[in-house]
């Protein structure tokens, strides 16, 4: 694994934006910060209307000049300012309110005729304090294939 993040280190770019995919972007978070505080889609609506006003009010500014970089530097601070602070985060993803929720079926009842050779039922012996199997975790992974119909593990 340590190799992997040496090989990548050195293939990182550099990704610079351009001023209107900085425009974009900010336009589009700033959406998304409404509709994270605002109660109804009515509320989202007017703000969205106010949102693209003051948009294209600037619209006219060059793309190079020091006004439009004074304009993005303060549309950032007033975005990272509204930051909700309770983020919603995706159900199935760590910190998800449905993340480990179920865990995994052992894997005798899996394959209630017999586990196939090779494969070792750890995923319920060594559980960590949230619910991960250790064996799951990015260190201790190991890549294994069941092939059902021979039943060996690759």
């Amino acid at each position: 694994m340590e190799s992997f993040y040496a090989v990548q280190s050195t293939y990182r770019a550099v990704v610079s934006l351009s001023h209107k995919q900085s425009v974009t972007r900010l336009y589009r978070r700033s959406l998304r910060l409404a509709d994270s505080w605002l109660p109804n889609r009515g509320m989202f609506l007017e703000k969205a209307i106010e949102l693209r006003f003051r948009f294209d009010a600037a619209k006219s500014v060059g793309a190079e000049s020091g006004t439009a970089k004074r304009l993005l530097r303060e549309g950032e601070e007033e975005a990272q300012k509204w930051t909700h602070p309770d983020q919603y985060c995706v159900p199935y993803m760590p910190g998800g309110t449905k993340f480990m929720r179920n865990p995994p079926l052992p894997l005798s009842v899996c394959y209630p005729d017999g586990l196939p050779t090779g494969v070792e039922d750890v995923a319920h012996k060594d559980v960590n304090g949230i619910q991960v199997p250790m064996s799951a975790q990015p260190d201790g992974m190991q890549t294994v294939l069941i092939d059902s119909m021979k039943r060996t593990a690759e």
